[in-house]
């Protein structure tokens, strides 16, 4: 999916919602037909499609204002309020246990602006059940558009269950040995061949080093030292304007609080100067004399 299509049609919705808010807001019939449905359709999913989705889905006692379809069954349930309803706890976990109870893996509730989605089988507690949630007027467009991938049809139908994309994202250093018969491809998502940048461990001078890093706006940029996995990290967040000098400094987990990752002068708190020092952008400086396990940490 181009991810540029998804944060335009995000940013048309906040546009509708600051426009029309007050009409929408009168009724849940308004707020589907101008907000929801169109973000559905967006993220591959037909409202006018049966076989799709079908909407007021009931089974038993109860109903869900839509059901995600596919190969004939329910991969998700939604519950839709009118704009400004407040999504109150006690209500989705009814939702949530309907869902539970019928055996279909993903809820989400959603008043046209926040969006909640939740695993219905994890045992947590309901507010660490959240797997995606956003906000169209309140969270960035581009944030939003990436959350949203959670209920992308290809992803949801393909039976693995939602994608985050929330987290920087590596080349697999090896790929896995392929056992047997040669597996079915896998389903095309922001995840095939890559790794969070969390799980990276144990590099060292004998590793295979990640060939490439990826962001969660799509970004992506070349690794050829362990330490650009931190100095290509620090640059987007100054890139994205999450980072500046106002946020100096940070200090290297683990260590005294004297060593920084980065400073707005390239010095550590005792004035001793970074080593092989580089200023990525905006009054940020990092030192890069780290091996590539550091980097990642860092």
């Amino acid at each position: 999916m181009a991810l540029d299509g998804l944060q335009a049609v995000i940013e048309s919705l906040q546009s509708k919602i600051e426009s029309h808010r007050a009409h929408l807001s009168e009724n849940e019939t308004r707020t589907r037909q101008v907000l929801i449905d169109p973000l559905l359709k967006k993220l591959g999913w037909d409202v006018s499609d049966p076989g799709q989705v079908q909407l007021e889905y009931s089974a038993g006692r109860g109903r869900a204002d839509y059901a995600l379809m596919s190969q004939g069954k329910p991969v998700a349930v939604i519950e839709a309020k009118r704009l400004g309803y407040r999504l109150d706890q006690s209500e989705t976990m009814q939702v949530l246990n309907y869902a539970n109870s019928r055996g279909i893996a993903h809820m989400a509730v959603t008043n046209g602006d926040e969006w909640r989605m939740y695993d219905v089988f994890d045992q947590k507690a309901i507010e660490e059940r959240v797997i995606m949630e956003f906000s169209i007027t309140r969270t960035p467009a581009h944030e939003s558009a990436l959350q949203s991938l959670r209920i992308w049809n290809p992803n949801l139908s393909s039976g693995s269950g939602p994608v985050g994309a929330s987290e920087s994202i590596v080349k697999r250093l090896d790929p896995p040995p392929i056992v047997g018969p040669c597996p079915a491809p896998e389903v095309p998502g922001p995840e095939v061949g890559w790794i969070p940048l969390t799980s990276v461990s144990g590099l060292n001078k004998d590793s295979s080093m990640p060939k490439v890093i990826k962001f969660p706006d799509g970004h992506s940029a070349d690794i050829i030292y362990g330490v650009d996995l931190l100095r290509q990290t620090v640059k987007w967040l100054v890139n994205t304007g999450k980072l500046n000098s106002t946020h100096t400094p940070v200090t290297r987990p683990g260590a005294t609080s004297s060593r920084y990752i980065w400073n707005r002068q390239p010095e550590h708190s005792n004035r001793r100067p970074f080593n092989n020092q580089e200023e990525i952008g905006d009054g940020v400086w990092v030192e890069k004399d780290l091996t590539a396990q550091q980097a990642v940490d860092n």
